[in-house]
């Protein structure tokens, strides 16, 4: 008895596990930007591949670095990243006292287990009595955000 029981709940783990989020290379789609950024700032853009490994439980997903993005999954497969990567603080020319730091976070949900549709933003701050020089504008503060698909290759 014990064993049809512990067969049966593996059988229904393997179920659920194939209805989650797949491991692979997905291709990142921006389909919309929306930025009060300089131009220069706003042509950086979050598309392209990325490699995601989803844990066999669907509790993560890591999106591969350096260093590598855990994110938690809840029950609804929705996720919150904070990209660690980018909470660093940049000097952008020695000749400029300008300090910027960029803050990105990526959300989204999973649509499938090949599919998760979401928006990466991005909230630049400078300090430093050059960031008007840099940014060519009174303010160094500003944000992106892009609206997004990542569909598995």
């Amino acid at each position: 008895m014990r064993l049809r029981l512990g067969a049966l709940a593996f059988g229904i783990v393997l179920i659920l596990g194939c209805a989650g989020p797949a491991s692979g290379t997905y291709d990142l789609l921006v389909s919309t930007t929306d930025s009060d950024c300089v131009h220069d700032f706003a042509e950086f853009s979050p598309a392209g591949p990325m490699s995601i490994t989803v844990d066999p439980f669907g509790n993560t997903m890591t999106i591969a670095g350096p260093p590598d993005e855990v994110c938690d999954l809840d029950e609804d497969q929705q996720f919150t990243c904070a990209m660690s990567a980018f909470d660093t603080q940049e000097t952008y020319t020695p000749e400029l006292y300008a300090t910027v730091t960029v803050d990105l976070t990526m959300t989204g949900v999973w649509n499938g287990s090949d599919r998760f549709d979401g928006v990466a933003n991005a909230t630049l701050s400078c300090a430093g009595e050059d960031c008007a020089s840099l940014t060519n504008s009174r303010s160094g503060d500003c944000a992106i955000a892009w609206s997004y698909t990542a569909l598995l290759d």
